[in-house]
C-alpha cells in the first residue's frame, strides 16, 4: 500500500515539474526570441563640461546565427551626438564597438535628452540618453536619488525625489534660487517650480510631485538647477508606466498569463486528488489492523482450545470436542467474513460520500472560481472599452483638429489664389482697357490721315486727337464743327 502511494507520489511531483517547465518556458520564451542583437546598456547618463568633448563607446552584438545589417543614429541630440559608424554589417554572433561622440555645439549648461536607435530588419532598440552639460568648477554640487516608497511612477501617481545639496566653495550662509523641472525626451515641460533654500554647507530637501494621468507614457528628467555664482545643474532619469489596472489589462490576454492561471487551477486539482486517496488508504489501513488484531484474538482462542484438547485422553470425547471445535470455527469464520462483508460495505459507501463531498467540493471552488473569473473579466472589459472611448474621443479630436488645421489651410491658399487671381484680373483688364484705347486713337489717326488725304484742313485737329476718348468722340466733333473745321 505504502509503495503503490509514494508511486502516485511520484507521478503527480513529475507532472507538476512538467507543468512548470512549460510555464517557464512560455514566461521566458518572448523574452529571448525577439532579442535579435543585443546592446551592452540599457541606458546612457553622461555628463560633461560645457565647452568640452566627451566620448565614449557601445558594444553591439549579432544574436542571430546570420549576418545583419545595423543602422545607428541618435534621435533628438542632433548637432550634439554623432557616431564613429551610421552602418556595418555583423556576422552571426560577432560583436562590434562603436564610438560615440558629444560636442557642446551650444555652449550652455543643461540637460539635454535623447535617444541611440540600432536597427535591423527584425528588431529596434531605442537606448535613452541624458547629457548634463555642467561648469568645470560648480559652486554647489547636488546629489538626487529616489525616495522608496516612490521608485516606480504611474499616470495619476506621484514622483518623490530626495535631494542633498553641497556648498563647496563656502562655509557661510547661502540663500540660494533654486528650480524643479519635469520634462520629457522631446524637451516638453510637464512641471517647473521654484523654491528658495538656506544652504549652511549642506541642505536636504524631499520633494513629491503629482503625475497627470493624461501625460504619456514614457522616459523623463528631473532636472535640479541653482543659479548662483554660475550654475550647478543635476539630472536624474525615470520612467512613467501604465497603473496596475492598466498594466493588468495589457497582459490579460498573453498566453503566459493565461498558463499561469491553469497551472494554478491544475495543481490544486492534483492536490485535492492527492489528499482524497491519503485519507482513503488511512481508513483501509486502520480497517486492516483492526482485522488482523480480531484474527489474532481468534487464533488465541483456537491455539487455546487445542491445548485443552490434547490433554483428553478419551477418543470419544476428544472427537465431541473437535466437533465443536469444528463447528465454532465456522460459525467464527462465518462471523468474520460477515463482519468483512459489512466493513466493505462501509468502505464502498465511506468512499462514495467522499467522492461525493470531494465532487462537490471541486464543483463549489471551481464556481467560485468562475465566478471570480468572469467578474475579472467582467471589469477588465469594462476597463478596455472605457480606455477604448477615451481613445477613440481623443483620436476624433485629433482628426477634427487636424481636418480644421487643414480647412484652414485650404481656406488661406483658396484667399490667396483669389487675391493672385484678382490682381491678374484688374492687371489685365487695365491692359485691355489701354489697347483698346490705343486702338481708337490709332483708328481715329487713320481716319484724320484719310480726311487729310481728301483735302479737309485737319492739322490742329490731328495734334489734339491724342487727348480724345472715344466716348467723347462724338462730342467732340460737333465742338470742332463749331470752330470752322469742315468734316465730311
Amino acid at each position: 500500500m505504502a509503495k503503490n502511494q509514494n508511486k502516485r507520489i511520484l507521478i503527480i511531483g513529475i507532472i507538476i515539474i512538467v507543468l512548470l517547465s512549460v510555464v517557464g518556458y512560455l514566461l521566458i520564451k518572448k523574452d529571448f526570441s525577439d532579442d535579435a542583437f543585443n546592446v551592452n546598456t540599457v541606458m546612457m547618463k553622461l555628463n560633461m563640461v560645457v565647452g568640452k568633448d566627451l566620448s565614449t563607446s557601445v558594444r553591439i552584438t549579432n544574436l542571430e546565427n546570420e549576418r545583419q545589417e545595423f543602422d545607428l543614429y541618435f534621435s533628438g541630440l542632433e548637432g550634439i551626438a554623432s557616431v564613429s559608424e551610421k552602418n556595418f554589417l555583423l556576422e552571426g554572433n560577432q560583436h562590434r564597438t562603436i564610438n560615440l561622440l558629444f560636442n557642446d555645439s551650444l555652449g550652455r549648461v543643461d540637460v539635454y535628452t535623447g535617444y541611440l536607435v540600432v536597427k535591423t530588419s527584425k528588431l529596434t532598440k531605442r537606448i535613452p540618453v541624458v547629457l548634463t552639460v555642467e561648469e568645470a568648477n560648480p559652486f554647489f554640487a547636488v546629489i538626487q536619488k529616489s525616495l522608496p516608497a516612490y521608485d516606480e511612477v504611474t499616470l495619476g501617481g506621484k514622483l518623490g525625489v530626495d535631494i542633498k545639496i553641497f556648498d563647496l566653495k563656502t562655509q557661510d550662509s547661502q540663500n540660494i534660487d533654486v528650480n524643479y523641472l519635469i520634462k520629457d525626451f522631446n524637451g516638453q515641460t510637464l512641471v517647473s517650480e521654484d523654491e528658495d533654500q538656506v544652504v549652511t554647507e549642506t541642505a536636504s530637501v524631499s520633494k513629491i510631485f503629482n503625475i497627470p494621468e493624461d501625460v504619456q507614457v514614457g522616459d523623463y528628467v528631473f532636472v535640479t538647477s541653482i543659479d548662483h555664482n554660475g550654475k550647478s545643474i543635476v539630472a536624474y532619469y525615470f520612467s512613467i508606466k501604465k497603473n496596475g489596472a492598466t498594466s493588468f489589462f495589457k497582459n490579460f490576454g498573453n498566453i503566459e498569463y493565461f498558463a499561469i492561471i491553469v497551472l494554478v487551477f491544475v495543481i490544486g486539482m492534483f492536490w485535492l486528488i492527492f489528499r482524497f486517496f491519503e485519507a482513503r488508504d488511512e481508513l483501509i489501513l486502520k480497517l486492516k489492523n483492526q482485522q488482523g488484531l480480531e484474527l489474532k484474538g481468534n487464533l488465541d482462542v483456537i491455539r487455546e482450545y487445542r491445548k485443552e484438547l490434547n490433554k483428553i485422553k478419551d477418543l470419544s470425547e476428544r472427537r465431541l470436542k473437535l466437533e465443536k471445535l469444528e463447528r465454532q470455527k465456522e460459525k467464527v469464520i462465518e462471523k468474520i467474513k460477515d463482519k468483512h462483508k459489512k466493513q466493505r460495505d462501509e468502505v464502498k459507501k465511506y468512499i462514495e460520500m467522499e467522492k461525493v463531498r470531494e465532487r462537490k467540493k471541486k464543483d463549489e471552488e471551481f464556481n467560485e472560481m468562475r465566478e471570480k473569473y468572469e467578474q475579472e473579466k467582467e471589469r477588465v472589459i469594462k476597463l478596455y472599452e472605457k480606455q477604448k472611448r477615451e481613445k477613440l474621443s481623443g483620436r476624433l479630436k485629433k482628426k477634427e483638429k487636424k481636418f480644421q488645421d487643414e480647412k484652414d489651410k485650404a481656406i488661406k491658399e483658396l484667399k490667396l489664389k483669389y487675391e493672385l487671381q484678382k490682381e491678374r484680373a484688374e492687371e489685365l483688364k487695365k491692359k485691355e482697357e489701354e489697347k483698346r484705347k490705343q486702338e481708337i486713337k490709332n483708328n481715329m489717326l487713320k481716319k484724320i490721315n484719310d480726311w487729310e488725304g481728301q483735302g479737309y484742313a485737319l492739322s490742329e485737329l490731328k495734334s489734339n486727337i491724342k487727348g480724345v476718348h472715344n466716348n467723347k468722340m462724338k462730342n467732340k466733333i460737333d465742338e470742332w464743327k463749331k470752330q470752322g473745321y469742315v468734316l465730311k
